[in-house]
């Protein structure tokens, strides 16, 4: 005899209850072993008592382990973790939608009864805890309080990020059951009523349905499916865009760029952003420094709090935006950059005597089209040319450009477009702070440059930096976003799968766990990814907008401070 396995681990039982546990003999190579008897005892005699045969019954609230011990061989033995809750009585607290329980904390067990109305039109139900420490388990019912056996939605993630999401939720009174499978701190509760009319905080109407999101360093943004911007987060440079600058606000929740536009896209970098109408007018605004990183024809240091028309008499159709330069392609496809130049990363191909830095925008070398540009915060541009190059130019260390590296300062070929050194058929491309990924024409993901941290999808080494990409087959992807040190791409099945660094819960998961490897993220389907930095946003099927991992600055947009949040939370929009 090997081991001895009991099952089942991990259930949840109010007092009265009983649960037949069941235990498993295996040997050496796996093979279960037929006829063993064994022993059975419980942890905590207060909370949970066990028979001769495995069948315990729960008496009191708490944590308890049930083990079995195997007769033959007194030294094998395995066991099951199980916690008892007394079950609330009363009709439980009533909730405000969108408006969160703070602070709540109990020892294993504890068991807390909650309620929400629905109004008839309710197009989604969302209850989640989010931050803490512990582990906490929801349930969620519609009509009468749940059971741990009976509900219509339950999440049971480990720790304290724990979500049920409902569609369509019937009309009346929903209950949510909170319980403690170990003892915990300071976790929030919210439940949030999406109705038609944008009611919740975000989902309905023309301000919660939304066609597109930009993640910046310290602020978001996203156009509805009307054309309307709004933007969110740090006051300090004016990305806000709404005529304001104040290095000590933030703005919690989305707020209305100024200038009545009506925008087709609209991007973030680290502390400006740009724009493009459905007029195809580019539009920049934010913090301009000596850098010129607005394109405005200024080096002048000022935060511009209002959307500042960029390349009059041009048309655009697609910006991208870095740190401190960005690039635009043109209704014909051309490119064109400006901002920081001294890395090369403008593509202006000026091998001597080029300027450090160009103001306005300035036609990318070599007079391709492309039909999709990015340029990542360390000093990097990568497109993909009619017909599915990719193209990249700038700094070319840390394998950014997805060739080996050339140190010369007249390099032609990291100062003009010029292709990586791999095959690969692109439709599109994304960049994050030191790695670039391409979607391919094959639905694959290529990614390259920084790896140490997973971003590559793949398990990295520390410091490790590649030009060789690392191929992405979990999914047939459609699009791809890039953060720091993660990814997030949306599949055609409209999961959105991400990898790389958690510390945050960028990843979606549940966790804040590093994860290598693409997974996707459970339970919801999306239209669009975005990830920058160390937070990650989606855009559902329905058009709502959901963030997650870092909320710094509050860019998660909850109309309150939440450090982070490592599953999605809805965007609340006024």
């Amino acid at each position: 005899m090997s081991s001895v396995s009991v099952a089942p681990n991990g259930a949840a039982l109010f007092t009265g209850g009983t649960q037949q546990f069941t235990a498993t003999a295996k040997d050496a190579s796996g093979a279960t072993l037929s006829g063993q008897s064994f022993t059975w005892s419980s942890s905590a005699t207060g909370v949970a008592t066990v028979n001769s045969s495995g069948l315990m019954t729960a008496v009191g609230a708490g944590a308890v382990t049930i083990t079995a011990t195997s007769v033959s061989n007194n030294t094998k033995s395995g066991s099951a973790s199980v916690t008892v809750s007394v079950q609330p009585t009363g009709s439980g607290t009533a909730l405000t939608s969108g408006t969160a329980v703070t602070s709540l904390a109990g020892a294993a067990g504890d068991a807390r009864l909650y309620r929400i109305d629905v109004p008839s039109g309710a197009t989604n139900l969302n209850v989640q805890t989010t931050g803490g420490t512990g582990d906490v388990d929801l349930y969620v019912r519609s009509g009468q309080a749940p059971t741990f056996s009976v509900y219509t939605c339950k999440s049971t993630n480990p720790a304290t990020a724990e979500q049920c999401q409902v569609s369509s939720p019937a009309t009346g009174t929903w209950y949510i059951l909170l319980q403690g499978f170990a003892a915990y701190s300071g976790v929030s509760l919210t439940a949030t009523v999406t109705t038609s009319g944008g009611g919740g905080g975000g989902g309905g109407g023309a301000a919660g349905s939304v066609a597109q999101v930009s993640i910046g360093g310290v602020n978001a943004c996203a156009v509805t499916t009307a054309g309307v911007g709004y933007c969110w987060g740090s006051g300090a440079s004016g990305v806000v865009a709404n005529g304001q600058a104040i290095s000590s606000t933030f703005w919690y929740s989305p707020v209305l760029v100024s200038g009545n536009h009506t925008w087709r896209q609209i991007e973030v970098g680290t502390n400006h952003a740009c724009g493009v109408t459905t007029g195809n007018e580019l539009y920049c605004w934010g913090r301009n420094t000596s850098y010129g990183e607005l394109g405005i024809g200024s080096t002048t240091g000022a935060n511009f709090t209002t959307p500042q028309r960029v390349g009059a008499g041009m048309s655009f159709s697609a910006v991208t935006v870095g740190n401190t330069h960005s690039c635009a392609l043109t209704t014909s496809g051309a490119a064109y950059c400006w901002g920081q130049n001294d890395a090369a990363q403008l593509g202006d191909g000026v091998t001597t005597g080029a300027p450090s830095v160009r103001s306005a925008p300035y036609a990318v070398a070599g007079g391709y089209t492309y039909t999709s540009i990015a340029v990542a915060g360390n000093r990097n541009t990568c497109a993909v040319r009619t017909g599915g190059t990719v193209l990249c130019w700038g700094d070319g260390q840390g394998g950014r450009l997805g060739r080996p590296y050339v140190l010369s300062s007249g390099d032609l070929s990291n100062r003009t477009p010029t292709p990586v050194s791999f095959v690969f058929t692109a439709t599109s491309v994304a960049a994050g702070n030191s790695h670039f990924c391409a979607v391919g024409a094959d639905g694959s993901v290529a990614c390259w440059g920084s790896a140490q941290a997973g971003q590559l999808g793949r398990a990295g080494t520390p410091g490790e930096t590649t030009y060789v990409p690392n191929i992405v087959t979990a999914a047939s992807f459609t699009g791809v976003g890039g953060g720091s040190s993660h990814t997030c791409a949306r599949a055609a099945t409209n999961a959105i799968w991400c990898w790389g660094y958690n510390d945050m819960g960028q990843l979606g998961d549940g966790t804040t766990t590093n994860r290598p490897t693409p997974a996707a993220i459970s339970g919801m389907t999306f239209k669009q990814a975005a990830a920058n930095f160390s937070t990650s946003c989606g855009i559902t099927i329905t058009d709502a907008l959901y963030c997650w991992g870092s909320g710094s600055y509050g860019v998660l947009g909850q109309g309150s401070y939440v450090g982070y949040s490592a599953v999605p939370l809805q965007v609340r929009f006024p």
